[in-house]
């Protein structure tokens, strides 16, 4: 089962969490792939843009359109995905610095947004 995070906006702050310490993620590269109905990221998708995070872990893909997306970020060697779904007329709060995704060991979560939904 898969759980699509729903989101207004692609962007945030990359941020890791180890132990009970949270720090952002610098200069980490995160890609943005459109979804396929029952694709795994992120072979054969179409690849649509990607982002350095700053000092801060902030990144932006700015206005992308509404639909099903894989957030795939690079970290030490290994590709860590998240599957989301940006939905920009609705009305929870999408500012920036308000979400983003936070690594944990070898998962990804995404922290803001509304509730998952579920495919």
């Amino acid at each position: 089962m898969l759980f699509w995070v729903r989101i207004k906006r692609p962007c945030g702050r990359l941020r890791v969490r180890e132990e009970k310490a949270v720090f952002p993620l610098s200069k980490a590269k995160i890609t943005l792939y459109e979804a396929k109905w029952r694709t795994p990221c992120c072979k054969d998708l179409k690849y649509v843009d990607s982002r350095v995070t700053s000092e801060e872990g902030e990144f932006d893909f700015g206005l992308v359109g509404d639909g099903r997306y894989w957030l795939a970020i690079d970290r030490q060697g290994k590709s860590l995905q998240l599957p989301i779904d940006i939905d920009a007329k609705h009305d929870w709060d999408g500012r920036c610095e308000k979400q983003g995704p936070v690594i944990e060991r070898e998962t990804v979560d995404w922290i803001g947004g509304a509730v998952a939904s579920i495919e």
